[in-house]
């Protein structure tokens, strides 16, 4: 995803020395990180990535705490009831700041008001993959196909209301597809239902399923991105063949307690996206298709509020109702 283009400016002042951390009072201990999930998962990887650069720039590691359940109600109720002196940070999903306020009557904290931005961390791709069932090598021809075959042209999902749920409702809506949702509990099942040719199409991460990839398993025909992934030049993105509206980023970034001083965060966003530029971190990042996602904290804002407004219109158009937690 490259949605938040990194200035020139930007980048010269990542670049920048950070030899005042050295000097100044903070950070003088540990940062913590909330995770909103249980410990192992991807989050543990990204912010052990990020805290070895880190320490080296700012001289304190970053330390996880996980505090998973709840859709990311938790952490954030967690996060938003910490000290905001920039020592108490939240690794905040696409789910919590984009999903949740759609998805809930009664959430016990703002997207907006509640955190202050701080940079974003990573994005993954989602890509639109078929089953070889389907007679279908572009997307063109897959939608005709869908428009011909409605009975066939089913989807799986992760579940109503998920990312890969309201993805689908955007293609469709886009593409005036009669796609019909499959929901599955969780993504395993969702991949196994796709492989096993139970539903005819998916969006999907590609890191778990390059195999069925490669051995043509399954066949990829587009990407949910606003330009194409660095690392897969031949795929296109929707917007290429005519459906722009369907990009469905999934993304972390930092956030911090609202009221933490603007120097603290512009110090914490600094050191952060001269992480994430570090060649080694950005290589393991790619490798675990995971695209480096640095952004100032204004822009990190704006592009939550965008997010927000994409997902919401696909909530809308999918008939959700929100419900109390």
């Amino acid at each position: 995803m490259r949605m938040i283009i990194r200035a020139a400016a930007l980048l010269a002042a990542c670049a920048a020395p950070l030899c005042a951390y050295a000097q100044d009072a903070f950070p003088n201990k540990p940062v913590r990180v909330v995770i909103p999930f249980a410990p192992g998962g991807s989050g543990d990887i990204v912010v052990r990535l990020v805290s070895d650069k880190f320490q080296q720039l700012a001289g304190q590691p970053m330390v996880s705490d996980h505090r998973g359940g709840a859709s990311g109600i938790i952490a954030a109720e967690f996060t938003a009831r910490s000290a905001p002196d920039g020592y108490t940070l939240m690794l905040a999903s696409v789910g919590q700041m984009s999903l949740n306020p759609h998805s809930f009557t009664n959430l016990p904290y703002d997207p907006v008001t509640t955190f202050a931005p701080v940079s974003g961390l990573v994005a993954t791709n989602y890509f639109w993959a078929v089953h070889p069932d389907v007679p279908a090598t572009t997307l063109r021809e897959y939608v005709a196909w869908a428009k011909a075959n409605p009975e066939r042209a089913n989807f799986g999902s992760t579940g109503i209301g998920t990312p890969s749920h309201l993805a689908g409702v955007m293609f469709a809506q886009a593409s005036g597809s009669p796609l019909v949702n499959v929901p599955y509990k969780g993504t395993g099942p969702a991949i196994t239902g796709l492989l096993g040719g139970q539903v005819s199409a998916a969006f999907v991460t590609l890191v778990l399923v390059k195999d069925a990839v490669r051995t043509g398993r399954l066949r990829v025909l587009a990407a949910a991105t606003e330009k194409r992934v660095p690392s897969l030049p031949d795929i296109p993105t929707f917007g290429d063949l005519g459906y722009p509206e369907v990009v469905a980023p999934l993304w972390s970034a930092m956030l911090a307690p609202a009221g933490t001083p603007p120097g603290v965060i512009e110090r914490l966003s600094r050191a952060i996206n001269q992480a994430l530029a570090s060649p080694d971190v950005a290589e393991k990042m790619i490798a675990a298709d995971q695209e480096p996602f640095g952004t100032t904290p204004a822009q990190l804002a704006e592009f939550m509020r965008v997010d927000r407004e994409r997902w919401g219109r696909a909530f809308r158009a999918s008939g959700f109702k929100p419900t109390a937690r």
